[in-house]
């Protein structure tokens, strides 16, 4: 939908550098500056608690905190 469209789209650096190689979209500056994302991980009340949640929620923190910060983007204006 986006790509035949005029609309515009604003995502985490990394996650628009993924999709523009596989897709037909650019990455171009915001024209403010924007703030900084929070992510969070949610689980359901009833499986939050399990063993196998937890293991599975800090294998993605611990991925998530080795990523580099930055990712070089190629901006097209």
């Amino acid at each position: 939908m986006l790509i035949n469209s005029d609309l515009i789209f604003t995502a985490p650096a990394r996650f628009a550098e993924h999709y523009t190689t596989m897709l037909p979209l650019s990455i171009v500056p915001a024209p403010v500056e924007l703030p900084s994302m929070a992510y969070y991980l949610l689980w359901h009340d009833r499986t939050q608690h399990s063993a196998e949640c937890r293991w599975f929620r800090e294998r993605i923190v611990r991925a998530a905190r080795a990523a580099p910060a930055t990712p070089s983007l190629r901006r097209v204006a």
